[in-house]
């Protein structure tokens, strides 16, 4: 739905809409330091950055083994104003601040009438090409970790969908919650999982589901 076209109205039942809508493949947009501050100590100084080259942003990992633009996520709304413009090339400044801020992602949910949405990465999903499995697990777990700070901003409408190394499963599963220990603000049953019964979208009526 095309948030600048509800020019800031909120949607509610007389817009002829549903009285809960709920996005089933919502994405994220990881912010440019997620892995340099979040990744194992034992990996950081292979954190794969986000370099500006020729003007765009790209994604590198390992000394070009993987390059990856952002424009396709930088030119939200660009299909409906100036279809056009749409290009690969991109750079983080015109991502708009719902992809990878919680906050401003509820007021965007709101004025879009959404009550609850299932959460994907973006960028993310270029890190199933990493050679490197123990690479590979790590960049993952410090997503999941950055992935559960993000739900708990409001875990019965945010659900997040942990990525799991699938060639080494036994990490993966270890790795799909955040890996902090339960205290104040981080309970348990906000973890990131990837069991159905955790990632169900839930409205703010709807009472808070275990992603243990």
């Amino acid at each position: 739905m095309n948030v600048k076209a509800l020019n800031g109205k909120r949607l509610n039942h007389s817009d002829g809409l549903p009285g809960t809508i709920l996005s089933s493949d919502s994405h994220l947009f990881e912010p440019p330091d997620l892995w340099q501050t979040r990744i194992d100590a034992a990996f950081r100084d292979r954190a794969p950055p986000i370099e500006r080259i020729d003007g765009a942003d790209q994604i590198v990992v390992e000394a070009d083994q993987i390059r990856s633009g952002i424009g396709l996520i930088s030119n939200a709304d660009a299909r409906f104003e100036a279809p056009e413009t749409i290009s690969a090339q991109g750079r983080f400044e015109d991502v708009h601040r719902g992809g990878y801020d919680p906050e401003q992602h509820l007021e965007d949910m709101a004025l879009d009438g959404v009550a609850g949405e299932v959460l994907y990465p973006s960028q993310g999903l270029f890190y199933f090409k990493v050679a490197d499995t123990p690479l590979m697990s790590a960049i993952f777990r410090a997503y999941n970790d950055w992935l559960a700070d993000f739900c708990r901003t409001d875990p019965a409408r945010l659900k997040g969908i942990a990525m799991i190394n699938l060639a080494d499963v036994q990490d993966g599963d270890r790795g799909a919650g955040a890996r902090r220990p339960p205290g104040p603000g981080r309970r348990d049953d906000h973890r990131v999982s990837t069991r159905a019964s955790a990632l169900r979208p839930a409205s703010a009526e709807c009472p808070k589901t275990s992603s243990k």
